[in-house]
């Protein structure tokens, strides 16, 4: 999706939902993301790399995963030799995918099997895009865990990764991003795009509920743990020479008075991102709980547009605007 189809479908949707008021809204919106682009090419844009122009098959994203934290736990996993890094061209997801998935690399976005369960995905990407965009969000969402499951999406990409030979295969998972799956620490929910879910943030969480910031790293590193057990058992259930585990972008505990990843915000521990390579190999030793009824063939596979069927047309739709609002997703 382009920036004018972008700008066009704010200007709808803000008009729908204020009138002429609306037309002020967008106004502000572009101004807003215009200065932010103005401070993220003051910051690092030299340094910055499309993930499209670097070499892998198969790319792992752990959302708000930091290099510290994956030099923290990687002698925990032998598929990690050494933690690289990798400077990414957002600070949020938001950012990541508005700056990633572009014009210029239509080519090799069109040879990808998209399986993401971040719900920015609903504002700025498109199936059409894609080989298949297969947005886990939509279905997979666990209400107890407040969040999308990592098995959830691990399930689809070894699913579609068996039906289909796509040029590359993107697993975007959305840990360690708060919620902490398996901790006391009661923190924000994951939400549609541009919404704020129950529960604190992080800096809530140290600020007013009183948790330090070694607690807090402790719990976000076990969020870490939890979703790297999932991209084990991934690993050996697909074929991939060479497979990146990486991240879209970081996360602040309070460096230089940053907490958890503004937009717009551009400092070092958010931008910088761990840049692993690996390899994977399909043993066939898990079968995924993702049942093949679940998708629909609507043309032919070399068309490009295998789609899930869906029993409604309703899109969770996020109160954020197609650019501008900075959301910490």
């Amino acid at each position: 999706m382009g920036l004018l189809d972008r700008f066009v479908r704010m200007t709808k949707e803000n008009v729908d939902e204020h009138g002429v008021r609306g037309l002020a809204k967008t106004a502000t919106a572009t101004a807003e993301f215009a200065s932010r682009e103005a401070r993220y090419r003051a910051f690092h844009r030299d340094e910055a790399t499309n993930v499209y122009e670097r070499d892998w098959d198969l790319l792992v994203l752990l959302d708000s995963a930091r290099v510290d934290m994956m030099n923290e736990v990687a002698d925990e996993y032998d598929f990690i030799d050494e933690v690289g890094e990798h400077v990414s061209p957002g600070t949020t997801s938001s950012e990541w995918m508005f700056r990633t998935f572009t014009g210029d690399y239509s080519d090799e976005m069109a040879e990808t099997l998209h399986v993401t369960s971040n719900t920015s995905s609903d504002q700025f990407l498109s199936e059409e895009q894609f080989y298949h965009l297969e947005e886990v969000w939509r279905d997979g969402w666990d209400t107890e865990l407040e969040t999308i499951p990592a098995r959830a999406v691990t399930d689809r990409v070894i699913h579609f990764a068996r039906q289909h030979d796509t040029d590359r295969i993107i697993a975007h998972y959305m840990q360690p991003h708060l919620p902490f799956v398996d901790s006391e620490i009661d923190s924000r929910a994951v939400t549609p795009h541009g919404t704020t879910g129950s529960g604190p943030g992080l800096e809530a969480l140290h600020k007013e509920e009183g948790y330090s910031t070694d607690e807090l790293w402790e719990a976000s590193v076990d969020n870490l743990r939890y979703v790297l057990d999932d991209v084990e058992l991934l690993l050996s259930n697909v074929d991939a020479d060479r497979v990146v585990i990486s991240a879209d972008h970081g996360q602040a505990f309070g460096e230089q008075g940053v907490w958890r990843h503004p937009g717009g915000t551009y400092i070092d521990v958010l931008a910088r991102v761990p840049w692993c390579v690996t390899s994977a190999t399909d043993d066939d030793t898990y079968t995924p709980d993702f049942p093949a009824e679940s998708v629909a063939k609507t043309t032919s596979v070399s068309t490009r547009s295998w789609r899930r069927w869906d029993t409604s047309d309703e899109r969770c739709r996020g109160a954020g605007a197609a650019i501008g609002r900075p959301v910490s997703r």
